[in-house]
């Protein structure tokens, strides 16, 4: 029964990946753009989900 996560738990799982998303998003993209690194053009294409 372990391994069968109720439903509450992967509603919550997702919920606290979307909130971070939201909080941490604004953030991570002012760091890259002030820093203008290699890999800046890959957070570009975060709107695909």
């Amino acid at each position: 029964m372990v391994q069968e996560w109720p439903y509450w738990a992967a509603t919550g799982l997702v919920a606290m990946i979307v909130i971070a998303l939201l909080v941490f998003e604004p953030i991570i993209e002012a760091y890259h753009r002030r820093k203008m690194g290699r890999d800046s053009a890959g957070w570009n294409q975060r709107g695909r989900f």
